[in-house]
């Protein structure tokens, strides 16, 4: 099996990962692992029961003679590594507040972090159906709301210990800005105290003025549209839904002409009902703007409205990962420029994987 058809399967079927394991994870979005150049951000089930699909995973990983190896049904199909805990995850604040708390890695030497965890969706019970980063302490404690100073604390105390590049992200705000006020103040204090790429994951603001703003202190950014499927992204989307598609692609105008070629992306969910054809459209759509169609399978998470709808099928994914990747390469999209976030890092995503087949 090629690098990148493993990383799809662990993709879509996730890894079951033993108490030893524990101590080495970082987030409870995906268990990170790394097997020659392909980097995997695994739905995983162990420590903390959150994806109920992978109970029917075959692929499970341990630890033997101080290496880490990969399983499948029990047999061991290749070693992989598997990041130490980060230094900086004990320190404190200067306000008292331990850093991981504040920070978290993702991927392997990235760390992301919800300005603000809740969502004005979620407030009024309209949250987008898959939304599995809703606050919830039950999760290792995360903080709702990080000020700033505490951000860019544990900002510069991950660089000290190998951090490369950072994504602060919000949920979506009641106000013309949508959150992007928040994140530009996040922003602002964190590159005054260390140099670190920043990416900012946001929705487009109603006010582009704010965008605006928060271009000069970050060096890419992510605006997630899910899907071009109007249909789908009404059910999917309950409230998120009512932002038209106009704005996010004036959002994407104003990104692309501030931080240049290769710094916009935007997620774009398999698995929420949409067809394949609808996914395809959907990328041709964003690449022909400039825009990389960051392409990723549903991840069903326990809580959500998605929670008893599996991800799509490996050979699924793996089709669309192929012919999305194409699109990213007719138009000239070179992920691997990217500064900072989602772009970068591609664990959870295989399409640049698949760049490498194309």
């Amino acid at each position: 099996m090629r690098d990148e058809e493993l990383k799809v399967e662990l993709l879509c079927r996730g890894m079951k990962v033993p108490e030893q394991a524990w101590s080495y994870y970082k987030r409870s979005a995906g268990f990170p692992i790394r097997f020659g150049d392909t980097l995997v951000s695994v739905p995983s089930l162990g420590k903390y029961d959150r994806y109920s699909f992978v109970e029917a995973s075959p692929y499970s990983i341990t630890r033997s003679d101080g290496k880490w190896l990969l399983l499948k049904d029990g047999e061991v199909i290749r070693e992989v590594d598997v990041a130490e805990v980060p230094g900086f995850y004990e320190k404190l604040s200067s306000d008292g507040v331990e850093m991981k708390r504040i920070f978290q890695v993702c991927g392997w030497d990235c760390v992301l972090t919800g300005v603000v965890q809740s969502c004005a969706y979620q407030r009024r019970g309209t949250q987008c159906r898959f939304c599995g980063t809703i606050y919830n302490p039950a999760y290792e404690g995360r903080l709702d709301r990080k000020t700033p100073q505490q951000l860019a604390e544990a900002a510069e105390a991950a660089v000290e210990h190998g951090i490369k590049h950072a994504v602060i992200t919000s949920g979506v705000m009641p106000t013309p800005d949508r959150g992007a006020r928040l994140l530009l103040e996040a922003a602002k204090a964190i590159k005054e105290r260390v140099d670190i790429p920043l990416e900012a994951e946001l929705a487009p603001p109603q006010d582009l003025r704010y965008l605006e703003l928060l271009l000069e202190h970050v060096d890419s950014v992510s605006i997630n549209i899910e899907t071009l499927d109007q249909r789908v992204r009404e059910y999917a989307c309950p409230d998120k839904s009512n932002i038209p598609y106009e704005e996010y692609f004036a959002a994407y105008e104003l990104a692309l002409e501030a931080l240049g070629e290769n710094q916009v992306n935007s997620w774009l969910i398999a698995g929420l009902g949409e067809s394949d054809e609808a996914i395809i459209e959907g990328v041709e759509e964003l690449a022909e703007r400039g825009v990389f169609p960051f392409l990723v399978p549903l991840r069903p998470t326990k809580g959500t409205g998605y929670e008893n709808t599996p991800p799509p099928s490996p050979e699924r994914l793996s089709t669309l990962a192929m012919q999305a990747a194409e699109v990213v390469k007719d138009f000239g999209l070179k992920p691997e420029k990217n500064k900072a976030g989602c772009m970068r890092c591609s664990a959870c995503s295989p399409v640049r994987d698949f760049l490498k087949l194309v």
